[in-house]
């Protein structure tokens, strides 16, 4: 909707525009997904606003996660806050924390290195 206000405009825009109560919502940086984790985060999603996977770490995937439309007024409030990170979102929301121990399927591609590393491991078969 408004370019150059990062992540939490762009699960916005996809929220304003999703034909469904809930959205997947995927970075252009995961390669590869696993449709039986999307279906098992979308399981967990009763009673909840957002599914993400979190870390050991406790860091969270925010870009591997289930949103549901009804956040769209708390994202929207955030954004006009100057708030731009996701994260604002969890603790003015239902959340629902999965344990997410990077699967094999799973990468995350910010670097030319890790889109080598990636492809180098496509070709392998690893």
């Amino acid at each position: 909707r408004e370019r150059g206000k990062g992540p939490l405009m762009g699960i916005l825009s996809c929220l304003e525009r999703a034909s469904n109560e809930l959205a997947f919502v995927t970075g252009c940086d995961i390669p590869s997904i696993d449709p039986g984790f999307v279906l098992h985060l979308l399981a967990l999603a009763p009673d909840h606003d957002i599914v993400i996977p979190r870390l050991d770490d406790g860091r969270t995937e925010p870009m591997l996660a289930i949103y549901r439309k009804s956040i769209a007024p708390v994202a929207e409030e955030l954004l006009r806050s100057g708030q731009r990170r996701i994260i604002g979102l969890l603790g003015k929301v239902r959340v629902r924390h999965v344990p997410f121990d990077r699967p094999a399927w799973y990468g995350n591609l910010n670097t030319a290195e890790d889109y080598r590393r990636w492809i180098s491991r496509e070709d392998t078969g690893d």
